[in-house]
């Protein structure tokens, strides 16, 4: 099942490509995001992140946040 708050995508070039991303469930109220970074010299613009969140009547809505955060 999915989790109504959910990390969908991440993206290192700007948001040209998009790679899933998993999100679980790590404890009350608490998610975890798997994401594959790639090096930090292949995501010089930073991280994308595609996140959508989904209510109990089923409404839902989607965000992109171009430049979630930098790769160290």
């Amino acid at each position: 099942m999915r989790h109504p708050l959910a990390v969908t995508e991440a993206s290192f070039d700007g948001g040209k490509t998009w790679q899933p991303a998993s999100t679980e469930a790590s404890g009350k109220n608490t998610l975890s995001v798997d994401i594959n970074h790639p090096k930090r010299d292949e995501a010089s613009s930073g991280v994308g992140l595609r996140i959508s969140a989904t209510d109990s009547a089923g409404n839902t809505v989607k965000q992109t946040i171009p430049k979630a955060y930098r790769l160290r």
